[in-house]
């Protein structure tokens, strides 16, 4: 079983090494470069010191919670200066996986952010409405809202504020239809946020719909071989085995470059901790051979052995 080593406590030319053994760097974004929008200390002139070394900088992450453009608007207003073309999330891959079933003709019934919503129908996708927000507690009540739709062609469990039972209830009906398709975006449990977070997914409830309905779903974000094959395409990797993902989970980020092939660096300023480290519950190969706190270590250290200031 490997030992999984603080990167700031190595000698230096390993350190020097592990710098010059990738070419390209995918970040996940929360927990890695922000909490609740806050840039995390130093990692603003941690990317900038990559890209002076040659590092091509991208970013791959499971929230959906803002269009791709406002993602890289904030990213850009905060000093890490990017654009939507070299970021992917949850809702590029679903589009092209609801291209590819080929469903323009049918319903979509979705659990999930207002902005994923507006992203499905500018691309020309039929969503079918929210129910109410409140309804008349009762099982008669509950049941009026049965619809036995036999046009819907997916279901969608995305990050919701606004989740409450009877959506969960629809999404059951709707499932049950053997022809629907069952699409989970992320399979995060938690998404870090600072002090007063961390906040509790949807994975919850998408498990529950998994075991109801005896449904397999399909997962667009990290660690899933579509989100794999996407962010391989759209970014033109060549040669993973020089290609870092830094990631604050184990779960969505580590196990995404294991998968893929490509180096893997944990930070701890997000879910994960010392505790995970010290006792590891995951898969041996989903195991980095470093991780640091934050992207301030890795900052400290190209500035002290490659002559960055």
């Amino acid at each position: 079983m490997s030992v999984l080593k603080n990167l700031t406590e190595v000698s230096k030319k390993k350190q020097v090494d592990y710098i010059n053994s990738f070419d390209e760097v995918l970040l996940d974004i929360d927990g890695v470069i922000w909490l609740d929008n806050t840039p995390i200390q130093g990692a603003a002139d941690c990317i900038n010191n990559l890209k002076k070394l040659g590092k091509k900088i991208r970013y791959v992450t499971n929230n959906t919670i803002r269009s791709t453009p406002t993602i890289a608007k904030i990213l850009t207003e905060r000093n890490f200066i990017t654009n939507a073309e070299d970021i992917v999330t949850p809702k590029e891959t679903t589009i092209a996986y609801l291209d590819q079933l080929n469903i323009k003709d049918k319903d979509i019934f979705i659990i999930g952010t207002q902005n994923m919503k507006e992203t499905l129908l500018n691309v020309g996708y039929k969503l079918l409405p929210d129910p109410p927000a409140v309804i008349e507690e009762g099982i008669t009540s509950t049941l009026s809202y049965y619809e036995n739709n036999a046009n819907v062609g997916a279901v969608i469990i995305d990050f919701d504020f606004n989740f409450n039972f009877i959506k969960l209830q629809k999404a059951f009906w709707y499932l049950n239809q053997p022809n629907t398709a069952f699409i989970v975006t992320l399979n995060d449990r938690l998404i870090p946020v600072g002090d007063k977070g961390p906040l509790i997914t949807q994975y919850f409830a998408a498990q529950a719909l998994k075991e109801v309905t005896n449904k397999e779903p399909v997962l667009m974000g990290k660690p899933s071989d579509i989100c794999i094959h996407f962010i391989k395409e759209s970014f033109n990797i060549k040669d993973c085995s020089r290609t870092l993902f830094v990631g604050d989970s184990i779960t969505s980020d580590m196990s995404i470059a294991a998968n893929a092939g490509f180096q893997k660096l944990l930070v701890l300023s997000g879910v994960s901790t010392t505790e995970d480290i010290k006792d590891w519950k995951h898969p041996e190969e989903y195991k980095p051979e470093y991780y640091i706190n934050s992207l301030n270590d890795l900052n400290n250290i190209i500035k002290v052995n490659l002559s960055l200031t």
